[in-house]
C-alpha cells in the first residue's frame, strides 16, 4: 500500500511540473506576442489584403462614402501624397482634422504647401457597395464618366487603407500572460495540496499499522485475484476496494449494492465522470475521476471489474 502511495505522489508531481512548464511557455509566448512589432509597408508596396502599411497624406478629398458599424461612423476619402499618388482611406468620422480636406483651389494650394502627415492602417479589398458609391462620387466631383468598376484600381489602387483598424491590440498577448500566470500560481498551490493529501493518507496508513489493521489489508491486497489500476489509485482485492485518490478509502466488496458511471455532483452536471459506489449501509463513494465524456479504457475496465466482483 505504501508503495502504491509513493507512485501516486510521483505521478501527481510530474503532472504539476508539466503544469508549471505550460504556464511558463504561455507567459513567455504572451510577452513575445505583446512586444511583437508589425512590419510596416509603404502603400505603393502593398500587394495583398491585411498588410499593415502607411500613406504620407498631403490632403484628403471627400468624404465619398459613409458607413456605420457598431455605432461608429466611418468615412471613405480619396487621399493624395506630394507625388500625386491617389489612394482611398477609411477613417472614423471627425478624426481627419489633422489632414486638410480639400474642396477649393485655395484649400488645395494651402494643403500642398504643408508637410505631409503619415497615416497607418491595414489594406482591405473594396466592398461592392462601397466601390459602387465611390465610383459615382468620383465621376460626379470630376465631372466625368471615365471611372468604372473595371478601371477603379487604375485610379485608387486595388485596396483601400483602413486606418480604423489598430495594430496595437495587445489583447492576445495579455490573455496568454494571464493564463500563464494562473498556471504558474496554481503550481505551488497544487503541490502543497498534493503534499497535504499525501501526508494525511500516509498518517492514516501509519495509524492502521499501529492499530494492527494494516496487515489484514496488505494480505487482502496480495491475493492472486487482486486488480490494480495505478492511474486511478485503486486496488480491487479479494475482500475490499482500496482507493487513495483523495483520501484512504476501504470499501467492503460484499456490502456493495450498486456501481455505475456518474456525472452528477450536488444535483448538478459535473465536469467529471466518476465511478459511483453505493453500499448496503447507505454510503455513497466516488472514485476514478476523469474528464466527462472522455474515452478511457482504463476507466471502463475498472468499472467492469467492480461490477464483476459485486455479483460474485
Amino acid at each position: 500500500m505504501e508503495e502504491f502511495l509513493k507512485q501516486k505522489k510521483k505521478k501527481n508531481s510530474l503532472g504539476f511540473i508539466i503544469m508549471a512548464l505550460i504556464g511558463i511557455l504561455l507567459f513567455i509566448g504572451g510577452i513575445s506576442s505583446y512586444n511583437k512589432k508589425v512590419e510596416e509597408k509603404k502603400w505603393i508596396d502593398v500587394t495583398k489584403e491585411n498588410e499593415y502599411s502607411y500613406f504620407d497624406a498631403q490632403y484628403l478629398e471627400g468624404p465619398y462614402v459613409e458607413e456605420t458599424y457598431d455605432g461608429i461612423k466611418k468615412e471613405y476619402y480619396l487621399v493624395v501624397n506630394q507625388d500625386y499618388v491617389v489612394g482611398c482611406i477609411l477613417i472614423k468620422q471627425n478624426s481627419a482634422t489633422e489632414i486638410p480636406i480639400v474642396t477649393t483651389k485655395e484649400e488645395y494650394e494651402n494643403a500642398s504647401a504643408q508637410a505631409p502627415k503619415r497615416m497607418y492602417g491595414y489594406s482591405k479589398k473594396f466592398k461592392y457597395d462601397v466601390s459602387k458609391i465611390l465610383i459615382e462620387g468620383i465621376n460626379e466631383v470630376y465631372n466625368t464618366n471615365e471611372v468604372n468598376a473595371l478601371n477603379l484600381s487604375k485610379y485608387v489602387g486595388n485596396f483601400y487603407l483602413d486606418s480604423t483598424a489598430s495594430n496595437d491590440d495587445k489583447t492576445f498577448g495579455i490573455v496568454l500572460m494571464v493564463l500563464g500566470a494562473i498556471f504558474i500560481i496554481l503550481y505551488p498551490l497544487s503541490l502543497l495540496k498534493n503534499n497535504k493529501d499525501y501526508n494525511e493518507i500516509k498518517n492514516e496508513i501509519s495509524k492502521l499499522k499501529e492499530d494492527g489493521k494494516l496487515d489484514a489489508y496488505e494480505n487482502d491486497i496480495q491475493a492472486s485475484n487482486s486488480y490494480k489500476e495505478k492511474k486511478y489509485c485503486t486496488i480491487i482485492a479479494n475482500e475490499n476496494i482500496y482507493n487513495i485518490e483523495k483520501n484512504f478509502l476501504v470499501i467492503p466488496i460484499q456490502k456493495i449494492t450498486n456501481v455505475y458511471k456518474c456525472s452528477m455532483e450536488n444535483g448538478k452536471i459535473s465536469a467529471n465522470d466518476y465511478i459511483c459506489i453505493e453500499t448496503s449501509e447507505n454510503e455513497v463513494y466516488g472514485i476514478a475521476y476523469k474528464i466527462r465524456d472522455k474515452k478511457d479504457p482504463k476507466f471502463d475496465n475498472l468499472l467492469n471489474q467492480i461490477k464483476q466482483r459485486m455479483v460474485r
